[in-house]
């Protein structure tokens, strides 16, 4: 996906340079080409940002599950040493 999306955002890119030296009559409708890609751009950008959100959240659980074992085995480690003392 990361490949995919750099690549449109290049292909984008070099549109996006190629219409602003559009010059004519072809000018009018290269600066709605403009406006689309620049609007694609940022579809692009807020795609990141949703994946890093979805990546942050499965981290967050697993970090959850993680500290959770950490405290039940800390519990148990702590019960076999007072067992061990009596």
């Amino acid at each position: 996906m990361l490949i995919v999306s750099l690549s449109d955002a290049t292909v984008i890119i070099a549109g996006f340079i190629v219409d602003v030296c559009l010059k004519g009559v072809l000018e009018e409708a290269g600066s709605i080409i403009v406006v689309l890609r620049l609007w694609r751009v940022f579809k692009i950008i807020e795609e990141f940002s949703a994946g890093a959100s979805e990546q942050m959240e499965q981290l967050e659980e697993q970090m959850e599950k993680v500290e959770r074992e950490n405290r039940e085995l800390k519990a148990e480690i702590k019960s076999m040493k007072n067992a061990d003392a009596q």
